[in-house]
């Protein structure tokens, strides 16, 4: 067989580029004869030329055949001007491609990926073939095709020999594995769906771009500069430390299969914390595409090939990284009725493979990106380097972040701390919220900024169904003061310890309201780590085994938070075995007791009802303190404290009555407090009168007759 004479296409031109508004003539040559050939050598003219008539005259018009197609329309006079006018282009010399903006973006992919001129040709096929409407026509025309077909074409288009154009498209070849070209093998298409290129390039190669990485806008792009800063991220402590030693080896070694995941609640940093990593270790960073060009969502299949392309194209430059979003994506193409990664369809666990191998032979070191790491497949989990959970920074942090957010909104430092009590106050909501704010705020009558943003927060944490503490409100409640606690242990050292040990099981007993879970709460706040807080009402279950499963995923959160697990009305599930008569009972008591041996974190139990404790699981907590009603000097000090934040006048005379209230608890000074919002208290005898009331309501309290009340006036 004679060997095709092979047309050259000079990519090694690089000259500067210039706007033209139509496609240059050049290329309009290349599309035309491409057209004459799919017409008459691949026969495309027999499902477009009829006898009777001509099912596309758009396209016989722009071949400018000199023929007429309208009511003087003769078939073989159509076909022979269309065979003259292929024997004139085919046999004619073609035009030296320009230096346009389309040869010249191949140009440099070709640079970057290292694509041969037969790799440059097909790409440059491919894309004309979408661009140019009477090609794209022409290609339909010749129907559905296999493999072997789609490659006889473009050999025969592009006069290449045809093991070459295999050789080209092979699964192992650039221009494949860089994801810029996908076949599918297994399925019969039309050309366009046959050979397809990656998503969004075809409209971007062939315009100017002020960066030659804007081509690829739709599949990865240069990540903004973060929002926040390293200091908003040290109470991560040795985990942030050992990320960014891990990160700067992995660069500057140029080590292969590097990949991080990132994972924990929407709005916790994640993001903002790989982009702050890059900023700090000198990397450019470039991150995933989530939205095309026009604001659509790109899923799937998709985004692991531009994840591909990001690689290869990435993979000669120095000091990169590159992030992974909202990676639940990933496990969507594995799904049996889906098209398989790349384009094949084959089985999940061939596909479970390529996915495998993105995360062993990556060249350029990766963050990968999740909020739940249960969509993750096992077997994709296992090979990141380094896991890191995130939550909701400490509300020291938080208070810290939002003064930054909202350093030019003019709020003060202590509206900062009393929003960052919020505990679902996200990063990413204060970076929302302020935006908001911000812009609502240019109209000088507009409320003060503390008004917008407790607007703007609110409504967006009802919206989620979360519960939002109002400023102006808990301003005034009675704040959480150790010194006024009657346990029968030194907090403040059990404080230090734990911060020394960062682990223990502590069980807290005693009346209700006597601060017991306020205290478990404080000591997360001073150590800096989140609270998981969990009723019986949240873990109880109503089917056999339920409660068990809750148990394990209480724990495993308190795990994966590294926070302080808060367990109320523990007797729910410690009590005791003896009188148990069914086999639940039993048995989640049993996995309380299991669960609390292996858990490695800090964990307090909280229980009005100690003598209903199980034996055994009272010697597995390091400690039990008892919570008491409060002392006559703590009765005083809280009375004084409330007293003056109502603007009420204490008498010394009322010492003694106070003294003798000897079943308050701080809980019950609170009551108080938010009793005055609806019912204001006038006097501090008004407010005396208040704490009697809330005493007399407590069980097994006898009290007499309150006649020193009077003697107080």
């Amino acid at each position: 067989m004679k060997r095709r004479h092979r047309t050259a296409f000079p990519f090694d031109q690089a000259k500067t580029s210039h706007q033209v508004e139509d496609m240059p003539q050049d290329l309009k040559a290349y599309c035309q004869k491409w057209t004459l050939r799919a017409l008459i050598d691949l026969g495309a003219h027999t499902n477009l030329l009829h006898e009777g008539h001509c099912s596309d005259p758009g396209l016989m018009v722009s071949l400018d055949l000199g023929v007429t197609l309208d009511e003087a329309y003769e078939y073989p006079r159509v076909l022979q001007a269309l065979r003259q006018k292929h024997r004139e282009v085919v046999s004619g010399s073609m035009p030296v491609l320009s230096d346009g903006h389309l040869t010249h973006n191949i140009h440099w992919l070709a640079s970057e990926l290292g694509l041969s001129a037969v790799d440059q040709s097909i790409l440059l096929f491919c894309v004309l073939e979408r661009q140019n409407v009477y090609l794209r026509q022409t290609m339909a025309s010749l129907g559905e095709m296999s493999t072997a077909r789609a490659m006889t074409v473009l050999s025969v288009l592009l006069e290449i020999p045809l093991q070459e154009v295999y050789k080209a498209l092979a699964c192992d070849s650039v221009l494949v594995r860089s994801g810029l070209l996908s076949i599918d093998e297994n399925n019969i298409f039309d050309f366009a769906n046959k050979v397809e290129l990656i998503h969004g390039i075809n409209e971007r190669i062939t315009v100017s771009q002020d960066s030659p990485f804007d081509i690829f806008a739709d599949n990865f792009v240069v990540a903004p500069a973060p929002e926040l800063a390293t200091d908003d991220f040290q109470h991560l402590g040795d985990k942030w430390v050992f990320l960014q030693k891990y990160l700067a080896h992995a660069s500057k070694f140029r080590d292969a299969g590097v990949n991080v995941l990132l994972y924990g609640a929407p709005g916790t940093g994640k993001t903002q914390l790989a982009r702050v990593m890059a900023h700090q270790l000198g990397l450019s960073l470039f991150e995933v595409a989530l939205e095309n060009r026009n604001g659509d969502r790109i899923h799937g299949n998709n985004r692991l090939s531009a994840y591909r392309l990001s690689q290869r194209i990435l993979s000669k430059r120095q000091q990169s990284l590159i992030v992974f979003d909202e990676i639940e994506d990933i496990n969507s193409p594995l799904r049996s009725e889906e098209p398989e990664f790349f384009g094949r369809r084959s089985n999940r666990s061939g596909q479970k493979g390529w996915i495998n191998q993105l995360l062993e032979q990556n060249s350029v070191p990766a963050i990968w990106i999740t909020n739940n790491i249960r969509f993750l497949d096992p077997a994709h989990l296992r090979r990141f380097d380094y896991h890191l959970h995130l939550d909701i920074p400490p509300v020291s942090v938080r208070s810290a972040m939002l003064s930054n957010f909202t350093k030019d909104l003019h709020v003060t430092h202590a509206w900062c701390d009393t929003m960052a009590a919020n505990a679902l106050l996200s990063p990413a909501l204060m970076a929302r919220s302020t935006k908001v704010a911000r812009a609502i705020g240019q109209d000088q009558e507009t409320p003060s900024m503390e008004v917008i943003l407790d607007h703007v927060v609110g409504a967006a944490l009802r919206a989620q169904n979360q519960s939002f503490a109002r400023p102006a409100i808990k301003s005034k409640d009675v704040g959480y003061d150790l010194s006024v606690v009657n346990a029968d242990c030194n907090l403040f050292q059990l404080i230090e310890g734990l911060r020394s040990t960062q682990a223990g099981r502590v069980c807290l007993y005693g009346p209700p309201g006597t601060g017991k879970s306020a205290f478990a709460q404080h000591v997360a706040t001073v150590l800096g780590k989140p609270v998981v807080l969990k009723r019986a009402s949240d873990v109880l279950g109503p089917f056999v085994g339920e409660t068990e499963s809750r148990m394990a995923a209480m724990f495993q959160e308190a795990t994966e938070k590294e926070g302080v697990l808060i367990l109320d009305e523990a007797d729910t599930f410690l009590r005791t075995r003896d009188g148990a008569q069914r086999s639940w009972e039993v048995s989640s008591v049993n996995e309380m007791l299991t669960q609390m041996e292996a858990f490695a974190g800090i964990f307090f139990c909280t229980t009005n009802l100690m003598d209903r404790l199980d034996e055994a699981s009272l010697r597995r907590f390091d400690l039990k303190i008892n919570f008491s009603y409060l002392k006559p000097e703590h009765v005083l000090h809280l009375f004084e404290d409330v007293s003056s934040k109502l603007n009420l006048t204490a008498h010394s005379r009322m010492t003694s009555p106070l003294k003798a209230l000897d079943k308050l608890t701080p809980g019950d000074f609170s009551n108080v407090m938010r009793q005055s919002r609806l019912h204001p208290i006038h006097s501090a005898q008004d407010l005396l009168e208040r704490l009697v009331h809330e005493m007399k309501l407590k069980k097994n309290t006898a009290m007499g007759p309150m006649g020193f009340l009077g003697a107080c006036v």
